[in-house]
């Protein structure tokens, strides 16, 4: 594996967006892009953490999809889109649904 550069990673949580700068490396053989700290930490650029996304999904739950950001901005001082929260508390509730 070659070194490649170094790339900024992003993702949300209760705590607001979170970023960081990662090391990424190629596959020589395969040339596919390594990133070591994605990988372990199971994050992915732009994503919500797992704790974030039970809060939407509780939200969801009892409110509208709409009140969702509402809500989140009242407790925990952090903005989502609607879209966001409906596509993240029906991922969740799919397998309920089943």
């Amino acid at each position: 594996m070659r070194r490649q550069r170094k790339k900024p990673l992003y993702w949300h949580s209760l705590l607001g967006t979170i970023q960081v700068i990662e090391q990424t490396f190629i596959c020589q053989k395969t040339r596919k892009v390594f990133r070591p700290f994605s990988s372990s930490a199971q994050i992915h650029c732009r994503g919500y953490s797992l704790p974030l996304q039970r809060a939407i999904t509780d939200f969801g739950a009892d409110v509208p999809f709409g009140k969702i950001p509402e809500k989140l901005k009242e407790h925990y001082g952090i903005t989502v889109s609607i879209s966001s929260a409906q596509f993240i508390t029906q991922k969740h509730a799919r397998p309920e649904l089943n």
